[in-house]
């Protein structure tokens, strides 16, 4: 392969890896597999095990989600519910937001029909923060600005592409600490949780 052949393949390969030998095998250069090394080691840094949950109304994103994060490499606890039977998605929510408050997981995806009810319900945690999301923006700041660690939408107001854009947006945008003024709005919210209204 030449040098355009050879960053074509790395940038194809970058989310879809095959076996390791088979990986290196296509590049001839010592060069190529340092750089093949440096992102291999850029997308491990990346991976995160991830705890989803929805209600019935989410339960098509949810498994759609799951499969997608897989496929990037991620590991996923999937914590129900398992069908479009009616249920209560603030059960969902306790579930995915204990794994994340104990540490259990890197970050957790909440889906409802409108992401508002699951959203509100997973706010009562302390230490969660989770957001809810409707485009590429919101995900962007969400993690940026807000430090999010869980990520809500609805599967009834946003269409699987979105989703999936805002899945993959949420888990490699990083919190913006360099700015003082988001670490100090965090403290505060972390503050109200500890206060005895």
């Amino acid at each position: 392969m030449n040098f355009d052949e050879n960053c074509s393949f790395l940038i194809q390969n970058l989310f879809i890896l095959p076996p390791l030998h088979i990986f290196l095998s296509k590049l001839r250069h010592l060069n190529d597999i340092v750089l093949a090394i440096s992102l291999l080691a850029l997308k491990m840094s990346r991976l995160f095990k991830i705890a989803i949950g929805s209600d019935h109304a989410g339960f098509n994103h949810k498994e759609k989600i799951g499969t997608l994060l897989r496929q990037l490499g991620h590991e996923v606890i999937d914590v129900g519910t398992n069908s479009e039977d009616s249920c209560d998605y603030p059960l969902y929510a306790r579930e995915v937001c204990l794994k994340v408050k104990r540490g259990e997981v890197h970050r957790g995806i909440l889906i409802c029909g409108s992401g508002i009810g699951i959203s509100i319900a997973a706010n009562k945690f302390p230490g969660i923060r989770c957001a809810l999301c409707h485009d590429s923006y919101t995900a962007r700041m969400c993690r940026e600005h807000n430090d999010a660690n869980v990520l809500a939408f609805g599967e009834r107001t946003t269409g699987i592409a979105v989703a999936e854009e805002m899945v993959r947006i949420f888990l490699n945008t990083d919190f913006d600490s360099i700015h003082p003024n988001h670490t100090r709005r965090l403290q505060l919210i972390s503050s109200f949780e500890s206060e005895d209204l």
